[in-house]
């Protein structure tokens, strides 16, 4: 698990409902007078929403400018909790600006219907409910029902959240929307990029939601990254859901040569477009995860010469298609399923090099596939995608499947996709194909999924 713990200077508590910068005990006024290190404490509110000013100077966004105090934090901002209170913008500013060098965590909140709708200046809009040019730390908390509108002939980022690092744990990212204005074909080239998030830095999302945010261009196509835009620094997912997201792919990927980005026990499902789109440079792996029913390719890799890819154990399936490899350096693939896709399973361009074994993939291009690499195009026999234990949606094996005990451990991984109580066999004679192991106990009428 994350820790988002500060070593706290001291700890200023929100007693007040209102917000404006000048009375004491608001959280605009508790923020501004808060040392780096500090936290912001409105756990005993009890008030549902705080509702910002705005359009009144010197209210709009709050901003948060604490340097780098204990632990490297600047600030922690402390709710009851995300259901119980909400800091809303009501559709016409932006949240939160963050602009202090040190850490802002915030913990226990909804942030929500915050707005940013503005002509192109020098750069572009960006940041819906919170724009942190630092690191931002979301615990517990919310982001939904926020906005970029940008009306100039530029980008705009991040519907929800724009950050140059985030941790998102236990957190729901939903309901967001980048789009450039006007609409149109005579409207320009202008993308909306990160509907739930634009990244610029390391992205880390532990056992958290990314759903239903959406991306367009200004042409009235599609935007990059209807969930999650991420151009450099590399990401980390663990546990977590991408689902139900508008725009060409729901993650958005464009990793640098130093970056890295790892996927491991994860869903994506129902997006729009394509599933998770790895461009560019470094290493990327998918690890003991499922992709499944969506719009476009569940994963699409069009990578640089010299970079890497490496997918273990997952289940690509039921998407519109299954897999692409390309274009450059090495790709390898074990023990996982790319089957039953609408159209193809499984392409590879002549110029990427390709290794793995015991894959079970019912269509394949014409590609010279290593021995070993295809255990049998067979249908797997999977179940439908729900809860058949863990956080996230899976689709198991049924009785009689090819890919039961065929599968092998190359990564070493102790449990499948589900986590504790679901080993992954480390014996290769016994493992299974695909995200999910076989569990015999679903089939026996002894238990069924929760």
């Amino acid at each position: 698990m994350l820790t988002t713990g500060v070593a706290s200077a001291a700890t200023n508590i929100v007693s007040s409902c209102s917000d404006d910068l000048t009375l004491g005990g608001t959280l605009r006024n508790t923020v501004a007078s808060s040392a780096p290190g500090d936290t912001v404490d409105a756990s005993s509110l009890t008030c549902s929403v705080i509702t910002l000013m705005t359009n009144s100077t010197p209210n709009g966004p709050i901003v948060v400018n604490q340097a780098a105090g204990p632990g490297g934090f600047g600030l922690k901002i402390q709710g009851p909790g995300a259901d119980k209170l909400a800091i809303s913008g009501q559709n016409q500013e932006r949240v939160f600006t963050h602009t202090g060098s040190g850490s802002l965590v915030i913990d226990g909140l909804t942030i929500e219907k915050g707005n940013v709708y503005g002509p192109y200046t020098s750069t572009p809009q960006k940041g819906g409910c919170i724009a942190s040019y630092s690191t931002l730390i979301l615990n517990n908390a919310t982001v939904s029902g926020c906005a970029v509108y940008s009306t100039g002939a530029t980008h705009a980022l991040g519907g929800g959240i724009y950050s140059k690092g985030l941790t998102l744990s236990h957190s729901t990212v939903t309901g967001n929307t980048v789009r450039p204005t006007p609409q149109g074909p005579s409207a320009g080239t202008a993308a909306g990029e990160g509907g739930g998030i634009a990244m610029v830095g390391l992205l880390i999302v532990e056992e958290s939601t990314i759903s239903g945010n959406t991306a367009y261009a200004a042409s009235g196509h599609l935007g990059f990254g209807g969930g999650v835009y991420g151009s450099g620094g590399g990401a980390i997912v663990l546990g977590s859901t991408v689902s139900n997201n508008v725009g060409y792919d729901a993650l958005d990927l464009r990793l640098n040569t130093v970056d890295s980005a790892l996927i491991a026990a994860s869903t994506f499902s129902n997006n729009t477009r394509d599933a998770i789109d790895r461009r560019g440079d470094g290493k990327f792996t998918l690890s003991n995860s499922t992709l499944s029913d969506n719009g476009g390719t569940g994963l699409f890799i069009r990578q640089a010469k010299g970079s890497t890819s490496n997918i273990y154990n997952s289940t690509i399936a039921f998407n519109f298609s299954g897999t692409y490899l390309g274009q450059y350096g090495t790709a390898n693939v074990q023990s996982t399923i790319i089957s039953n896709n609408s159209g193809s399973d499984l392409n590879v361009a002549s110029s990427i090099s390709v290794s793995g074994a015991n894959n079970l993939v019912i269509s394949h291009g014409s590609f010279t596939y290593p021995a070993g690499f295809l255990s049998t195009n067979a249908d797997p026999k999977l179940g439908p995608l729900q809860n058949n234990g863990g956080a996230t949606l899976t689709r198991v094996l049924s009785p009689g499947s090819p890919a039961i005990g065929t599968g092998n451990n190359t990564e070493g991984s102790s449990e499948d996709q589900r986590g504790t109580g679901h080993p992954r066999s480390t014996s290769r004679n016994t493992t299974d194909i695909g995200a999910a192991e076989f569990d015999a106990i679903f089939w026996d009428g002894f238990e069924g999924p929760s």
